[in-house]
């Protein structure tokens, strides 16, 4: 259970929402779809069980949980690359997870126009501006996130919650 004093810090995101970035998504998903692939996954190995259950969490907490189109096109390739037997399975998990999400789209040509491109690139950058729009990022990505607290775009690295809780 996350920290009460963290959920206040976030509580100003609770309805404006919360974008979580492609390895959290992915985290989400296949934890989701067998909390024991977690750990035997290449892709999620670095995560716990208990970092399913935060992010988990704030899936709940936030509403609405944003996206975009290249993310979930990364999070899609990388379960691409889980045992083919359970592939049916699988998607038809993701499938059903995305209906719960909001997708934002931010145009290629709208994102690589950012200052920040050529650092970000183009997800990252697609991320950046969803923040610019106020929604919270919520990220691993070291660079990405001190980019956005850099420019005081609604940021969280997932790593700090993980050293607090």
């Amino acid at each position: 259970m996350l920290n009460p004093n963290v959920l206040r810090e976030m509580a100003p995101y609770k309805k404006t929402g919360a974008l979580i970035d492609t390895s959290l998504l992915l985290l989400l998903f296949v934890g989701s779809y067998a909390r024991d692939l977690i750990q035997d996954f290449k892709r999620t190995q670095q995560y716990s069980e208990q970092d399913f259950d935060i992010i988990a969490e704030l899936a709940q907490f936030f509403h609405p949980v944003a996206t975009t189109p290249n993310i979930l096109t990364e999070v899609s390739n990388f379960c691409g690359q889980l045992p083919g037997g359970i592939h049916r399975d699988v998607f038809e998990n993701f499938r059903q997870q995305v209906y719960v999400l909001t997708e934002i789209y931010v145009p290629s040509r709208e994102a690589s126009d950012i200052e920040e491109f050529c650092f970000l690139r183009l997800t990252d950058s697609g991320i950046a501006i969803a923040a610019e729009r106020g929604l919270l990022v919520i990220t691993v990505d070291f660079e990405l996130s001190n980019r956005l607290a850099a420019k005081s775009f609604p940021v969280i690295n997932f790593n700090h919650l993980r050293s607090i809780l």
